[in-house]
């Protein structure tokens, strides 16, 4: 599937993107914040509609290029090689699957430099009956396992709140 046929099922912006950031920033109150795998930006978008500064990137030409929500700037990054440092949170919605399990740890640990308090992380887990549902994901791996890996780069796991949405895939990391 190429980028642009990817990205047209993922282009409107839904309430969901705004309660969730809403959550999010209640628990970590960032006053910065970074967007890793942005894709269109719908999560960018509504940072800034909160006045949070906010930095996105993405490896996909198609988004960066032309077509990110609402024009958005968007850089041009790869988690895998992205080096940032000092955003009071980091996030990382549904990217971490989709990168090859070789560069997971430096990604994670990429996280972990480019946070000075929180990372949130959203990952389908290999028991979620949806995981199969995106071709692109390489990695089907357990809610524990990945908090083995979470872990591993430095983080401390917080409890979620179980009012977040998708709380039961969504692990908070603190630095």
């Amino acid at each position: 599937m190429n980028e642009k046929e990817y990205f047209k099922k993922r282009n409107k912006l839904e309430v969901k993107h705004f309660l969730m950031v809403k959550s999010w920033k209640d628990y970590c109150q960032p006053t910065s914040v970074l967007d890793c795998g942005c894709g269109m930006g719908h999560y960018s978008f509504v940072w800034a509609w909160l006045n949070v500064p906010v930095m996105a990137f993405d490896k996909s030409d198609y988004v960066v290029k032309n077509n990110a929500y609402q024009k958005l700037k968007i850089q041009k990054g790869d988690i895998t090689k992205f080096k940032a440092k000092g955003f009071d949170l980091v996030t990382a919605i549904d990217i971490l699957e989709h990168i090859d399990y070789k560069d997971l740890d430096k990604s994670i640990k990429n996280i972990y430099n480019a946070t000075k308090n929180y990372a949130v992380f959203h990952i389908p887990y290999k028991d979620n009956s949806n995981i199969d549902l995106d071709l692109t994901h390489k990695i089907k791996e357990s809610k524990g396992w990945w908090i083995k890996k979470i872990k591993k780069a430095g983080f401390k796991i917080k409890k979620t709140p179980k009012y977040w949405m998708f709380s039961g895939s969504t692990l908070i990391g603190k630095k």
